[in-house]
């Protein structure tokens, strides 16, 4: 049988249109209303505070604001701090998802009094990440020996840490019978006589113990906040709708990088509208654009509006 000859791949073209020309095309398909580009390929981060601020400061305060969100997440507190931030310069704030705002990023469109999203697009659930000592979460059939420190450049020894979801840690804890959880699967307390051991041998800092909590009542409480104060605001209900949904999205998923459909994000009582099929072209021409900037000039970072833009590339 002839092999079929396998076709080329084309080098990066120029877009038809600039980045610039599809936000004013996108602009004027949606009335007027101001758009607002965020894409962090990276980390949302403090690092994203003041670009987008600044960017914002020259629009001025504006009824409705469009932000086209992308991005596979970041730090939690700064997501909510963007989120924040955003409102202080509209009324009404529509986010868009094109493909994906997950994690964090799933945390800062819940600012949205609607989410916009295709067929395409995926949101993901909040449950938090913690940093934890490398030795427990590294297999070993050696004996359990003190954490790992490394040498930094300044001679200082400093813990070795790897992030883990802090879900993985609350299935350990459960296991071992430490973690107490009533019917509905929330925290009772700890059972010291059988977590004693395991801080003994050095596999558990009880110090982290703390850190687990504290992150799930930080997501909780992000989630929460955003969709009383923005998506629920009217709703007569919003603090218990806003509980059960933020509960969901911080502790009923398995999996860190679950893919919340525009379905089922639905399912879940958030206030997402079908992306309609013209807004999606429109959408898809200015992604294409920036598939091609990114690619060429190596961009981990595009915040931009139809005025000015701020743009940060990947470290050499």
């Amino acid at each position: 049988m002839t092999k079929r000859p396998r076709k080329r791949r084309k080098a990066p073209s120029e877009p038809t249109i600039t980045t610039a020309q599809a936000i004013d095309n996108l602009e004027e398909f949606l009335g007027g209303e101001t758009i607002l580009v965020y894409i962090q390929d990276l980390t949302i981060g403090p690092w994203d505070v003041m670009p987008i601020f600044s960017l914002l400061s020259e629009i001025g305060k504006v009824e409705k604001l469009n932000l086209i969100l992308q991005s596979p997440g970041g730090y939690a507190d700064d997501a909510y701090k963007i989120a924040n931030l955003i409102h202080e310069f509209c009324e009404y704030l529509t986010v868009i998802i094109p493909l994906r705002a997950k994690s964090a990023a799933t945390i800062l469109s819940l600012a949205g009094d609607q989410i916009l999203m295709s067929a395409l697009s995926e949101l993901g659930p909040c449950d938090p990440m913690i940093r934890v000592d490398a030795s427990i979460v590294t297999p070993t059939s050696l004996p359990i020996k003190p954490p790992a420190e490394e040498e930094t450049e300044e001679g200082d020894r400093e813990r070795k840490k790897r992030q883990i979801n802090a879900l993985t840690l609350r299935d350990f804890l459960e296991a071992a019978g430490i973690l107490q959880t009533d019917a509905q699967g929330q925290v009772r307390g700890y059972d010291c006589e059988k977590l004693l051991p395991f801080c003994e041998k050095g596999v558990l800092n009880p110090w982290l113990l703390g850190d687990f909590e504290r992150s799930f009542k930080q997501s909780y409480q992000f989630t929460k906040n955003l969709l009383t104060r923005y998506m629920f605001k009217s709703v007569p209900d919003a603090l218990d709708k806003a509980s059960e949904i933020a509960r969901k999205l911080t502790e009923g998923y398995y999996y860190h990088d679950y893919p919340i459909s525009r379905r089922e994000a639905q399912e879940l009582g958030l206030t997402v509208n079908d992306m309609e099929s013209d807004l999606q072209n429109q959408i898809g021409e200015l992604m294409a654009a920036y598939d091609i900037m990114k690619q060429e000039q190596r961009l981990r970072t595009i915040i931009e509006t139809s005025r000015s833009y701020r743009i940060f590339k990947w470290p050499d």
